[in-house]
């Protein structure tokens, strides 16, 4: 009988995602219930610790907003978590609105001497930002420029978005200046930064200067601008 932990010889990966378990874990999807019986069925065949099975289990739990208590013990079964682990619950918890998650894989992944990447700098951005944990963000923000990705279109976006949301709007506009390619998100997140901060005349002077750089605007620019307009609108009229 195979042990709890799993003592026989570890599968590969290639092995453990062409597996039943593995296509056990896809057939139960972001389904609490069912997840937690296919864990119970990976601990009763002895891949408790597989990184593969278990960074995939986390995938799904997340989505199916689980218990942190939950996730949290999945990813304390395995003893040594790997780049691909780290980054993967990084960007997860982001995307599925589990900020303080995010920041904790992030604390944990520099304890362990492993290194960002581009995705998970942008997602600890995000995460800081719905946190409005700003001191937290600034010092990701170090992070980023001596990891040497200062000028990474995505990490300069979530920075854009990081400082206009906290009110340093001039900070904003000065990691948006030095952006080598600027993204329709990326002038969103600009314009959104003014409007949110009372500076409609700057948000509608920018979303101009995005129209003469030949940038086409999506439907989220235009509902920015329509605030941002009748926000400048009242001020006017001193209301």
């Amino acid at each position: 009988m195979a042990s709890f932990h799993g003592s026989q010889t570890t599968p590969s990966t290639a092995t453990l995602t062409h597996s039943p378990i593995y296509h056990a874990i896809i057939q139960a999807g972001p389904r609490l219930k069912p997840l937690q019986q296919v864990h119970a069925r990976i601990l009763i065949t002895g891949y408790g610790r597989s990184r593969p099975l278990i960074t995939k289990l986390l995938s799904f739990a997340y989505a199916a907003t689980s218990p942190v208590s939950y996730t949290r013990r999945l990813f304390f079964s395995i003893p040594k978590p790997d780049t691909f682990l780290f980054h993967s619950l990084i960007t997860l918890t982001s995307k599925f609105n589990f900020p303080r998650e995010s920041l904790l894989y992030y604390r944990r992944m520099l304890l362990a001497n492993i290194s960002s990447s581009n995705y998970t700098f942008s997602a600890a951005i995000k995460s800081s930002t719905d946190l409005m944990a700003f001191s937290i963000g600034e010092t990701i923000h170090c992070h980023v420029l001596i990891c040497g990705y200062g000028l990474d279109v995505y990490v300069q976006a979530a920075l854009v978005s990081f400082y206009a949301k906290s009110g340093h709007v001039r900070i904003a506009r000065k990691v948006f200046d030095k952006m080598p390619e600027k993204s329709v998100v990326a002038w969103n997140s600009m314009i959104s930064g003014y409007e949110q901060n009372g500076f409609g005349k700057e948000a509608i002077g920018l979303f101009y200067l995005m129209q003469d750089l030949g940038v086409k605007p999506d439907s989220s620019t235009f509902v920015i601008c329509l605030c941002a307009g009748r926000r400048e609108w009242f001020r006017l009229l001193g209301a």
